[in-house]
């Protein structure tokens, strides 16, 4: 789903590749594979398969490693970033993959982004305040900011009044339409 694929960029996955071999406990998967860190693969034409590339162990030969067996001499990829990067992206199904976006949402400062005045003691002030994230009744999501001088500013204006088959269908409409504008307004 290409609106998953925003959400993790969101999160701060930016690097992608699809179509990794990654193995499993009994056998190789192919998925595509978003991560923090740019990803490191190798290509075998003849099969037209991606397979995590193998980098160098950096506690080989140490005599007191880190984190890996100082005997082996090169690791993979997915090994050297476990917990780095995700595949079979979840948010719009999962409470435990959507919950982290709507906390990242509710902590950004969009202070830049409002009209300033100064007040009676010189002091810059802003016209906002912070982000809210609110399931309504009928399976409605409405995600705005409360604003000191103005009406709350509604960030999810398409989606805040459609009743979704379920909370979660609601949510993620609305962090979907929230994270399509904040990209817009970062741009600038």
């Amino acid at each position: 789903m290409e609106n998953n694929k925003l959400i993790a960029e969101f999160m701060g996955y930016i690097y992608f590749k699809e179509k990794v071999n990654v193995e499993n406990e009994w056998s190789w998967d192919i998925l595509d594979v978003y991560s923090k860190v740019p990803i490191e693969t190798y290509y075998i034409p003849e099969y037209n398969e991606t397979y995590f590339a193998m980098l160098p162990n950096p506690d080989y030969g140490k005599e007191n490693p880190i984190n890996w067996n100082p005997d082996i001499k090169h690791l993979s990829w997915e090994s050297l970033n476990h917990g780095e990067y995700l595949t079979n992206l979840k948010y719009h199904k999962s409470w435990d993959w959507l919950m982290p976006v709507v906390e990242k949402i509710e902590s950004l400062d969009l202070s830049e982004n409002g009209y300033t005045w100064k007040g009676i003691d010189g002091e810059t002030e802003y016209n906002n305040g912070s982000i809210h994230v609110d399931i309504v009744d009928r399976n409605k999501c409405w995600i705005y900011m409360n604003l000191q001088l103005d009406p709350p500013h509604t960030f999810n204006e398409k989606t805040s009044y459609i009743a979704f088959p379920t909370k979660i269908e609601a949510v993620y409409a609305a962090v979907v339409e929230f994270i399509e504008y904040y990209n817009t307004i970062k741009q600038d």
